[in-house]
């Protein structure tokens, strides 16, 4: 039928749920808990597991980016903890440096608005997690780069805070919600 193509031309994107996407959140979200609750044990499987985290941070689906962004901080957080020898801290400041630029630029960039939550959330419980170790070395870049990512949302620059002509505007509710 003609009409229905038309109608369908339309239509810019399509949302799709389906267990696929349900598994790859359920999955990031457990292997988060198996790393907080086994600690040492699931050392020899962080790296890798890190690394598929980090990948899936980009996915299209808000739901499996969410739980891939706050897998990440407990990585981060479990990798610091287990970590004793001072050359491989410098390496894992490197490397949660670098997940901290990652997260700060997903907030600036990030059309939607609770996965840039879920990284506010995540990052303030990791910093909170890093400031207990006296030696952990925030450099310079990524303290910059959230504190930009979180003027940008103060001043709603931030991509998740763009209206397209679907969107209604904001509401103090969800501006709260967001700097919160």
């Amino acid at each position: 039928d003609q009409s229905v193509l038309e109608d369908n031309v339309e239509i810019e994107g399509y949302s799709v749920e389906n267990a696929y996407l349900e598994e790859k959140e359920d999955t990031c979200n457990a292997l988060g808990e198996l790393a907080e609750n086994v600690g040492s044990h699931f050392l020899p499987f962080l790296d890798d597991c890190f690394k598929v985290t980090m990948v899936l941070t980009e996915h299209s689906a808000e739901g499996v980016k969410k739980a891939a962004i706050t897998t990440q901080g407990r990585f981060c957080k479990l990798w610091y903890q287990l970590s004793s020898e001072s050359e491989e801290k410098e390496n894992l400041d490197h490397l949660i440096n670098s997940t901290i630029l990652n997260f700060a630029a997903i907030v600036r960039t990030d059309r939607d608005r609770s996965v840039a939550i879920a990284v506010l959330e995540t990052l303030e419980d990791l910093l909170k997690f890093l400031k207990s170790y006296k030696n952990f070395v925030l450099v310079d870049s990524p303290f910059e780069s959230v504190v930009v990512s979180t003027q940008d949302l103060l001043e709603h620059k931030a991509q998740c805070q763009k209206e397209t002509e679907n969107d209604e505007p904001p509401t103090a509710q969800s501006d709260d919600e967001m700097v919160h």
